[in-house]
């Protein structure tokens, strides 16, 4: 089982909705994914409960809490057991011994942020903790960031300044636009569920097609990810 593990030392970089947009791609495409909730803000706790109250969880996921080491440990086994293929953690802020035993033991870390200058100082401090991390252990793990509500039109030229700050780091090629879908993520359950429910209804085939349109981001995401994955477990045989 590999882990998929998702940090920023800053609040609000999207963090969390980068991991569930990736996690309804990967369980539409008919993986088994596990959940590691790390952050003790237990976003991905409340978005099961607010989407199995409209039908729109897919048990193919599943939620393990792992806001401490003997937590983890013990949902890594239980998960490994289970059979899950993929691990996503949504890890705590900051540098805590928690965070350094996720980020040793991850296939790849993936940096969230958005194009605002306090964002990118908060990347730029996260990526080089990990980067320095994974030098201290003497090992190899991808690290990557993805850039989150991306404005759907030009950018300013503010925002091409902070996209200058970032080209020096190695980034996924999918990106996540500002969309309604992805803002409203965590009360309105799984994408391809929400989706699905959508498009039986003639009224709703807006809606359906905005949702439509996140998935199509989503699904580049997931690609990227299971791109690194595959790329791993070919340099391994």
């Amino acid at each position: 089982m590999k882990l998929v593990t998702f940090a920023s030392w800053k609040g609000g970089a999207g963090k969390s909705t980068a991991l569930m947009a990736a996690a309804c791609s990967l369980v539409a495409q008919g993986r088994r994914v596990a959940l590691f909730e790390a952050d003790p803000n237990a976003t991905l706790r409340r978005w099961r409960e607010n989407a199995r109250a409209s039908d729109t969880w897919d048990d193919r996921c599943d939620i393990y809490v792992a806001d401490d080491m003997e937590s983890f440990e013990a949902s890594h086994e239980q998960a490994l057991n289970a059979g899950f293929d993929i691990a996503l953690v949504d890890t705590q802020g900051g540098a805590t011994e928690l965070n350094n035993t996720i980020l040793a033991n991850s296939a790849i870390v993936i940096i969230p942020t958005a194009l605002t200058s306090f964002d990118i100082d908060s990347c730029l401090d996260t990526f080089e903790y990990v980067l320095q991390l994974v030098k201290d252990e003497e090992d190899e793990i991808p690290i990557a960031v993805v850039l989150q509500r991306m404005p759907v039109g030009p950018l300013t030229i503010g925002q091409k300044a902070d996209m200058e700050l970032l080209n020096g780091l190695p980034q996924f090629d999918a990106r996540f636009h500002a969309r309604d879908a992805f803002a409203r993520l965590k009360t309105r359950g799984m994408l391809h569920r929400l989706h699905a429910t959508l498009a039986q209804d003639p009224g709703k085939r807006i809606n359906a097609g905005h949702v439509a349109t996140a998935m199509q981001e989503a699904d580049a995401f997931a690609r990227d990810i299971l791109g690194v994955l595959e790329g791993e477990a070919a340099d391994a045989a």
